[in-house]
């Protein structure tokens, strides 16, 4: 899981459904992001796999090591658990390595509803 500090400019969102994840999935590849910098956490494995095919560092994380995972990355244990509490939910957890292209990551993501947008 080489993510953790490799680019300050990863980011995190709670995509509110998988409907509108599979659609920001659709927008950030148009956009040129490649599967490899995506990395898509949903309840289950099979169901962040069904969305796209990502292959991000943290693609398709089981539930059950997101929290610790989310602090491996530096997050306080509050925001771990907030994102942890999403997916259980059935929100959408995306990852992404947006480089120098933060901005427009970011403006997809608020697009497609996405909250709790967080750079690492």
């Amino acid at each position: 899981m080489a993510l953790k500090n490799a680019n300050p400019r990863a980011l995190l969102a709670l995509l509110p459904t998988p409907e509108r994840a599979a659609l920001c999935l659709t927008n950030l590849a148009e956009a040129g992001f490649e599967p490899g910098v995506i990395s898509v956490i949903a309840r289950t494995p099979a169901q962040a796999r069904d969305l796209a095919a990502t292959t991000g560092p943290l693609n398709a994380l089981p539930l059950s090591d997101l929290t610790a995972h989310l602090r491996s990355l530096g997050l306080p244990p509050t925001e771990a658990a907030r994102y942890q509490a999403g997916v259980e939910r059935g929100e959408i957890l995306l990852i992404l390595d947006a480089g120098d292209a933060e901005d427009a990551a970011r403006e997809t993501l608020e697009d497609h509803d996405a909250h709790d947008i967080r750079a690492l």
